[in-house]
């Protein structure tokens, strides 16, 4: 599978946070009646999970809307890692070379955390949130959003004990299949935008408020957080003298 649509470098767990992936494509070599069912022949096993052939049971997808096969068909007979016969009536007439995918839909995990050695592994360990098998799309792809897993890892209203980091208010997350951990995204426990949370407020200096300069009351504390070397850092301020803030 080839990942085509990834979340931000940050998001928000209160927004839907997409992932896209398109499936693994081979052409068709050769059709052939089986029994009145369509039999064919690929140019090359899938390839990416050499463990992984399709099974009887799953789906190939024949994409060229030229082709008199098109759609997608479940597999009556596996032959061999490159021939198959398919739950679609043999009509004969297709005889050139269109694209088919394997519809693979493996286990996918989900991880919240830091890996051991990276900047917050005991304060925020890797730690696994759930595990999920997605659906085939209407686009004969696999889009997930994974927001309910993200807004999931947040308490509803986090403690603030005092200034510096709050591990309440962020954390990584990324997906693991075929045995290997992908690359990580950032989540903030927010609901603002993915473009603006990420053009205006991630590592600008900027405290996560609507306002370029933050509204401060002349009594008691103010609490402010910001988006700082990857992590969210809270300020306790009793002025309105505030200073390093980005316009």
């Amino acid at each position: 599978m080839t990942l085509t649509e990834s979340p931000y470098y940050w998001s928000s767990a209160h927004r839907p946070v997409w992932f896209t992936y398109t499936y693994e494509s081979k052409s068709i070599l050769t059709y052939a009646d089986n029994g009145g069912n369509l039999r064919i022949t690929i140019n090359a096993q899938y390839s990416e999970n050499s463990n992984e052939v399709p099974e009887v049971g799953e789906f190939l997808i024949i994409t060229d809307t030229a082709s008199d096969y098109v759609g997608r068909w479940e597999i009556l007979t596996v032959h061999s890692s490159t021939e198959f016969t398919l739950n679609v009536p043999y009509t004969g007439g297709t005889v050139s070379i269109y694209g088919i995918k394997f519809e693979r839909k493996p286990e996918i995990q989900i991880y919240k955390g830091y890996d051991t050695g990276e900047t917050y592994d005991t304060e925020l360990p890797l730690t696994l949130v759930g595990t999920f098998t997605p659906r085939n799309s209407p686009n004969n792809n696999l889009r997930f959003d994974v927001s309910g897993y993200l807004k999931s890892i947040f308490p509803t209203i986090p403690a603030i004990s005092g200034a510096g980091v709050n591990y309440e208010m962020f954390n990584k997350f990324r997906l693991k299949f075929d045995g290997s951990l992908k690359d990580p995204f950032f989540v903030l426990n927010s609901a603002i935008e993915h473009i603006e949370l990420n053009e205006f407020f991630v590592n600008t200096g900027r405290y996560l408020v609507g306002e370029a300069y933050p509204y401060l009351m002349d009594c008691g504390k103010n609490v402010l957080s910001r988006i700082t070397n990857d992590a969210v850092e809270i300020t306790f301020d009793t002025s309105d003298n505030i200073t390093n803030v980005s316009p």
